[in-house]
């Protein structure tokens, strides 16, 4: 990306012990708009984390909802006339 909003690489966790976000390490100076830094330093490296846990315990409810959406939507796929 170019005009200064480059923050891929900024922060780092360790996956692999679910404790991303007591580890995240700056890599490199933020640059951006001060939301865009405020929110990948203070907001995104919880979402993460929080994700990660969502698809590693509740992953059955996750496939549930994508096999459901995608049955409506070939149901009403085929039921046209």
């Amino acid at each position: 990306m170019s005009g200064g909003y480059e923050t891929r690489g900024t922060y780092r966790g360790n996956g692999a012990t679910g404790a991303g976000v007591a580890n995240a390490t700056p890599q490199s100076q933020a640059t951006g708009a001060p939301a865009r830094i405020y929110m990948n330093e203070k907001i995104v490296p919880y979402l993460l984390e929080g994700m990660k846990m969502v698809a590693k315990d509740q992953w059955v409810f996750i496939l549930l909802f994508y096999i459901s959406f995608f049955g409506v939507l070939i149901y009403r796929f085929l039921k046209k006339p």
